[in-house]
């Protein structure tokens, strides 16, 4: 969960004029239930 908001957070100070293009998940919820999320929170798959 922390490193997934640092990886959130290095994505909006590198890419400010695309801030959602990052999706990400943490490995165990990624496997769990194969659920990515975009930098707003927002559920991607």
């Amino acid at each position: 969960e922390r490193r997934l908001r640092m990886l959130f957070e290095v994505s909006r100070s590198v890419l400010p004029h695309k801030p959602n293009r990052v999706v990400a998940a943490t490995y165990h919820g990624f496997i769990a239930d194969g659920k990515l999320v975009n930098s707003r929170g927002d559920l991607v798959s």
